[in-house]
Parts: C-alpha cells; sequence; structure tokens
C-alpha cells in the first residue's frame, strides 16, 4: 500500500491539503482538466488544509479506471449525493463513521455506477463527501476495501 496526497498547490494559498488516500502499489491518481477549487481553508502549524473546496481526479485501478471527486464543507453538513440511490450502508472513513452510498446518476452518469462516502471529521471540523463514478460492470463498494482515507493524519494534525 502507498500514501498519495490529494492537494492543491496555489500561487496564493500555497500548498493545501484536501486528504491522504491509502492505495494498492499499482494504483495512480491523475490529474484532470478540471482540478480544484478551494475557497476556504484553515492553516495549523505547517499543515494548511481544505475547509471549503473540490477537487477532481481519476483513479487508475490495474483493471478500470474512476472518476474521483472530494467535496469538503466546514463542520457537520448533509452532503447526501444527487443520484438514484439504489443502495446505502454504514462504513468507517478516516477512523469515523461514514454512511456510504450506491446508485446511478439521473443524466450523465445513469449509465455508470456511483459511490458516495460522506463522514465526519470531529478533528478538523469538516465533512468530507468522496464519489467515486465507474463502469457498471465493476463491484464499486469493493473501493471501500482497496482505498483508505486519512483526513486529519495528513501531516500530523
Amino acid at each position: 500500500m502507498k500514501r498519495v496526497h490529494i492537494r492543491a498547490i496555489s500561487s496564493l494559498f500555497g500548498t493545501v491539503d484536501f486528504l491522504t488516500l491509502t492505495l494498492p502499489d499499482e494504483a495512480e491518481v491523475l490529474a484532470t482538466a478540471y482540478g480544484s477549487d478551494i475557497t476556504q481553508y484553515e492553516r495549523r502549524g505547517h499543515l494548511a488544509y481544505v475547509t471549503y473546496g473540490e477537487s477532481y481526479h481519476v483513479l487508475a485501478m490495474p483493471r478500470y479506471a474512476l472518476d474521483l471527486r472530494i467535496v469538503v464543507r466546514p463542520g457537520r453538513r448533509n452532503l447526501k449525493p444527487r443520484i438514484r440511490i439504489e443502495k446505502t450502508g454504514e462504513t468507517e472513513v478516516g477512523g469515523h463513521p461514514a454512511t456510504y452510498y450506491v446508485g446511478r446518476g439521473f443524466l450523465t452518469g445513469r449509465n455508470k455506477n456511483h459511490l458516495f462516502t460522506v463522514h465526519y471529521c470531529d478533528i478538523t471540523d469538516r465533512t468530507i463527501q468522496i464519489m467515486f463514478k465507474g463502469p457498471l460492470d465493476v463491484d464499486i463498494v469493493k473501493i471501500l476495501e482497496d482505498v483508505g482515507v486519512l483526513c486529519h493524519e495528513m501531516g500530523g494534525i
């Protein structure tokens, strides 16, 4: 397993972290044309982390690729996804209780599987939604086993 830091680099803010993913060694996180959008961040010592923003990537696994979107909002928020939900469940993300949602989109995403996780990190006081979107023939819930999330251990918070 390896750690991949999801961060944005801005001439205005400097380097600002969203979170860190733990991935299988053969997986890669690739940049997209959408990049990241940061509206708000907080600095603790040497580390700055996003408190309001979004980041878009591609998660390249050995046999398939998934769209990856991370949405961060300050405080405890309801970030329930806007999809046709087919399944929900409880899991753990970054050491916090989380809800996951599986379904399909309404228009452009109706031919793709969507997996959303939503959790609140009490250490950084932010709600984080992570979306994976991929082909219908991929068991998208298995991503919960393959990908780990570190939301407050990015640099020693």
